[in-house]
């Protein structure tokens, strides 16, 4: 069942031509593939290693798709954006927000708007924003 989602979660990315969420997605699907192989170890040590290894590639997704992030319109006033948001490639598509991409990644998302890219450095020329109003 794991790995129909992940593939769900491909062809959807194909569907939406988001080549950095295709790439997050696979990256996904093979982490769902190591997790059966850990079903069939018999060993302790050897679970612990690939339980660390899925939790690197969890986070390794994430940091690919956070590379390739820009600040997008948090809020809409009717004067245009009220305030920005870092969304990672792929979080963003058209101005709607990918709420079950976010969820997939909440914990590493606050962490990541909390201490890296903060709502307040939208418009310090450090990072992309994707300035429509």
């Amino acid at each position: 069942m794991l790995i129909s989602v992940g593939f769900a979660g491909l062809r959807l990315s194909y569907a939406l031509e988001s080549y950095m969420l295709c790439i997050g997605s696979g990256i996904l699907l093979f982490g769902m593939v190591i997790a059966l192989v850990v079903v069939f170890l018999r060993r302790w040590k050897d679970r612990m290693l690939v339980f660390g290894l899925l939790v690197c590639i969890y986070m390794a997704s994430y940091f690919l798709m956070s590379v390739n992030g820009r600040y997008e319109p948090g809020v809409w006033g009717l004067s245009g954006p009220k305030w920005y948001a870092w969304a990672p490639a792929g979080f963003v598509q058209e101005f709607r927000w990918n709420d079950p991409l976010i969820l997939m990644y909440y914990p590493l998302y606050e962490l990541d708007r909390r201490y890296w890219h903060r709502d307040d450095d939208s418009h310090s020329g450090k990072y992309p924003v994707n300035d429509c109003g």
